[in-house]
C-alpha cells in the first residue's frame, strides 16, 4: 500500500526574522565584519564568521550603512513517533552566522530554529542492495 508523503515546512524568512529580532541574541551579534590579530607577528586570526574574508567580500558589494545577515542550515536523521505512525524524517534547523558560535553550541540558547520536516520515503519492493544505496 502507498502512502503520501507529507512535507511539513515554516516560511523561512519569517523564522530568519524570528531569530534575528530576538533580545536574547542581541548582545552576541555581529552586524559587521572585523578583523582580529594575534601573536607578535600580527597574523589575523579567524574566529566568528563576520571575521572572514568572505565576510568582508560580501560587504564591500553592499551600499553604505547595509549589512547582512548570513544562514547557517542544519539536518539530521529523526524518528517521530507521536502522530507520525513512526515515520523518519529529515529535520531542516536554520540559524544565523552572525549569532556567536559559543551561542550555537548551546542547545539551551534556541539558536537554531525548526523551518521544515522532509519526509524519508520507504521503498517497496525494492531489493535489498538496491535499497542500502538509495537510503543514502
Amino acid at each position: 500500500m502507498k502512502a503520501p508523503l507529507m512535507l511539513y515546512w515554516r516560511d523561512g524568512l519569517k523564522v530568519v526574522k524570528h531569530l534575528f529580532a530576538n533580545p536574547v541574541f542581541a548582545p552576541c551579534m555581529d552586524l559587521q565584519p572585523y578583523r582580529e590579530f594575534q601573536g607578535s607577528d600580527n597574523q589575523q586570526a579567524y574566529g566568528e564568521f563576520m571575521s572572514t574574508d568572505l565576510a568582508w567580500e560580501i560587504q564591500d558589494k553592499l551600499p553604505p550603512g547595509h549589512s547582512f545577515i548570513g544562514m547557517i542550515s542544519a539536518s539530521d536523521k529523526t524518528p517521530l513517533t507521536i502522530g507520525t505512525r513512526n515515520k523518519e524524517m529529515h529535520p531542516i534547523l536554520i540559524s544565523l552566522t552572525n549569532i556567536h558560535a559559543g551561542i550555537h553550541m548551546k542547545a539551551t540558547s534556541h539558536a537554531f530554529a525548526l523551518v521544515a520536516y522532509l519526509p524519508i520515503p520507504k521503498f517497496l519492493d525494492v531489493p535489498r542492495p538496491v535499497h542500502a544505496i538509495l537510503s543514502v
